[in-house]
């Protein structure tokens, strides 16, 4: 049920992986071998295989939940990676109640593009094999054939673009959490919302990106930028910066101002601003 609200599901085990495999096989299991997007089997520190997951995922581990019948392992990984939320597992019904029935599990707005999530995981796993084939990454980005459609003010996908407010950790010029109201007010006041969507030959990426843009007058301030982890590395990130900046000049609006907040985890969105060396403030 969670994985069909866009939960991820990964395997973080002491075994052997062929055991395990074997299992999945034989037995009648709700859940198939295949809707683990991550697997680590082996006999390292569970630590260890969390942050590889998280890794996999490119995702921070504080976005992850573990849950495990060992309570060393729990405590072990409750101590080290902070940021994981830990749940013991028993044979105890009430607390397997309480377990599901934390905020954790929660989510505030279940949309299609949640759904999809587990999908569009596996489909970039087949982007990472090929990309294994090439010596060239810019060859191999050439290859994937990727389509770009920029959107303005996009009321239709308002929920999803005000999810990703919340949602995107990364790459993200202010961590600013709007509702679909505030977005749509945004706009009403003739401001801009670009949004992005992606997809490339071996599917849809759905709706990746956002800039919001505040007008005042000639003037344009870029008050966010946004991308989801999925899209990053592929060059679009430049491409769609450079085609907003390319609409604006050709409406006469003059970029004055990046509006730019540090935080934790948003060290690519710093080092995207600084690679473009401009000179307007931020």
């Amino acid at each position: 049920e969670k994985q069909k609200e866009g939960f991820l599901l990964c395997v973080c085990s002491k075994n052997n992986e062929a055991d395990v495999k074997e299992a999945f096989d034989k037995k009648q299991f709700p859940l198939k071998w295949t809707d683990f997007t991550s697997k680590k089997i082996n006999w390292n520190d569970k630590v260890i295989n969390i942050q590889n997951i998280a890794r996999d995922l490119n995702i921070g581990t504080d976005s992850l939940i573990f849950i495990d019948d060992n309570l060393f392992e729990l405590n072990s990984v409750s101590e080290i990676l902070k940021g994981v939320a830990c749940f013991h597992f028993t044979d105890n019904y009430t607390d397997f109640l309480s377990m599901t029935n934390s905020f954790f599990f929660r989510r505030k707005l279940i949309l299609d593009a949640d759904r999809e999530k587990a999908k569009q995981y596996e489909t970039e796993e087949l982007r990472k094999s090929e990309e294994a084939a090439y010596e060239n990454l810019d060859d191999f980005i050439k290859s994937l054939n990727i389509k770009m459609d920029i959107r303005l003010n996009d009321i239709k996908d308002i929920e999803r673009l005000a999810q990703m407010t919340g949602k995107t950790n990364q790459f993200n010029f202010n961590k600013h959490e709007y509702t679909p109201d505030e977005l749509t007010e945004f706009i009403k006041n003739k401001n801009r919302i670009y949004s992005l969507k992606v997809s490339d030959k071996y599917g849809d990426y759905g709706t990746v990106g956002l800039i919001s843009i505040e007008i005042d007058g000639n003037n344009a301030i870029i008050d966010n930028y946004l991308m989801s982890c999925r899209a990053l590395g592929k060059g679009i990130e430049e491409k769609f910066y450079n085609e907003i900046l390319g609409e604006l000049a050709k409406d006469n609006l003059q970029l004055k101002e990046i509006r730019f907040t540090k935080t934790e985890k948003n060290s690519p969105a710093q080092q995207f601003l600084q690679q473009r060396k401009t000179e307007i403030k931020y």
